[in-house]
């Protein structure tokens, strides 16, 4: 079924282009008034997440009329509303981050929206494990390799420290030894977006605005 439609997605969290996997459609009748459900199994283009969409039109001849009117509404099952707001970073700048590290979010998003608070802190991790492999800085133990991103000016002095809970965070979910409040999660989300924003995102938006001519006639 070679079929497009524009709804929201629960991943990226806003509207994009579905691609519909199927679709069936129901008719109730009531008085004067037929109500139609279009249910469809939908397939977004962007991040491939599955969702349902349901389609309902209402069709039903006006006071003064005889000719038939007919109006419709869309629902997604789930929307992105469903879930708890967490601080995800914007689906453009998680799709600009390399590759292995935007997977690796996926599957920490899925971990947070699944109430996963174990895999969750193990995930921001992980996370943390790949930016520096990806930035390529040495180091016997995660805690030496973080001190080396800010020796090789990635992160600052201060920025050592919280990424270092971040990383005792990830060792007591791994070793089981006591799942982290969700509260603490969110500090340390908070913390990993801020990194990732200041190693990938910025350096590109700032590359952007180096275009911009210094003096801008008035």
């Amino acid at each position: 079924m070679d079929e497009l439609l524009k709804c929201e997605c629960r991943d990226c969290m806003k509207e994009t282009n579905h691609q519909v996997l199927h679709k069936t459609e129901a008719f109730f009748t009531e008085e004067n008034s037929t109500e139609k459900g279009i249910y469809m199994i939908v397939q977004c283009c962007g991040c491939d997440t599955v969702g349902f969409y349901l389609e309902e039109r209402d069709m039903y001849l006006g006071f003064e009329s005889t000719e038939e009117e007919e109006y419709s509404i869309g629902y997604t099952y789930p929307g992105y509303d469903e879930y708890e707001d967490f601080d995800f970073l914007k689906y453009d700048d998680q799709y600009s981050l390399p590759k292995n590290i935007c997977e690796k979010y996926d599957e920490m998003k899925d971990a947070f929206k699944n109430n996963s608070l174990t895999l969750a802190g193990i995930a921001l991790r992980i996370i943390l494990e790949n930016i520096c492999i990806d930035q390529k800085v040495d180091g016997g133990n995660l805690i030496e390799k973080i001190k080396n991103l800010n020796t090789a000016g990635l992160i600052s002095t201060n920025e050592i420290e919280t990424l270092d809970k971040v990383r005792v965070i990830g060792n007591a979910s791994a070793h089981g030894i006591k799942s982290t409040k969700m509260e603490y999660l969110e500090y340390a989300l908070g913390i990993i977006n801020h990194v990732l924003l200041s190693i990938y995102i910025l350096p590109k938006l700032n590359k952007k605005l180096s275009k911009i001519p210094k003096k801008i006639n008035n």
